[in-house]
């Protein structure tokens, strides 16, 4: 395998050298995350800033638009790195000599297997159907038994094609029962909200999370901490 990243051939380095290159290699790992780490806690700041009925430049359409833009790109990113993965990847020989692998079929699945995602507790009552409500820490349990999970670099424990439907409100707003493509179990250490309608319905969910609510008969996505008492949460009726 070609070693192109490093300044030193590996095979010929002492002991020395590849302790001082290792060491070089993780200040500059360490200097790329606290850049992103930096950009991220910039961007959340002007979001919570803008987002705050006491700042003076107070815009929740402002504020909104920051979240949605995150979306977007989240969105954008993952169907572009598909897109290469799936048309070109198979192509790229110059970058699959500079890191010294064959490459030899074309990629037939989507190689994104995970992004930002909306969280429940375990406790969460999941609808299966209009008859059927199970716990999704439950639900996670019975399905890493059949299909077992594995662990991503973030101590995400996925469960891959759980194979059971869910009622969803798409963007035609209608609810249907669309698949489940995975379970996802991680901890969580943010501060979370406790949201309960006047029906006895509840969910707690982390402040950094959406909610799709109607306020003077305009559909609104908002954070927990911009919900009126007089808005009102999609539920379904009957469950």
């Amino acid at each position: 395998m070609k070693f192109n990243y490093c300044k030193i051939n590996p095979d010929t380095a002492t002991k020395k050298e590849l302790e001082k290159e290792i060491n070089r290699l993780n200040h500059l790992m360490h200097d790329y995350d606290n850049t992103q780490m930096a950009l991220k806690i910039f961007i959340n700041s002007a979001y919570g800033a803008i987002g705050n009925q006491y700042f003076q430049c107070y815009n929740p359409d402002v504020a909104e638009a920051v979240t949605l833009q995150g979306q977007d790109m989240i969105k954008y990113a993952k169907a572009h790195v598909n897109k290469y993965f799936k048309d070109y990847w198979h192509k790229d020989k110059k970058l699959h000599d500079k890191i010294g692998i064959t490459v030899i079929g074309k990629v037939l699945n989507d190689v994104v297997i995970y992004g930002d995602t909306d969280s429940c507790l375990g406790s969460t009552l999941i609808n299966i159907n209009d008859d059927i409500k199970l716990r999704v820490d439950l639900l996670w349990k019975e399905f890493s038994k059949l299909n077992g999970f594995t662990i991503d670099s973030f101590g995400h424990e996925i469960v891959d094609n759980p194979e059971f439907d869910v009622l969803n409100y798409t963007e035609d707003n209608e609810i249907k029962q669309v698949p489940v493509s995975k379970i996802i179990r991680h901890k969580v250490t943010k501060a979370k909200w406790k949201l309960k309608t006047k029906l006895g319905k509840e969910i707690t969910i982390t402040n950094d999370h959406s909610l799709i609510v109607f306020r003077n008969g305009e559909k609104l996505e908002v954070k927990p901490q911009e919900i009126e008492k007089t808005d009102k949460i999609l539920v379904i009726k009957g469950i």
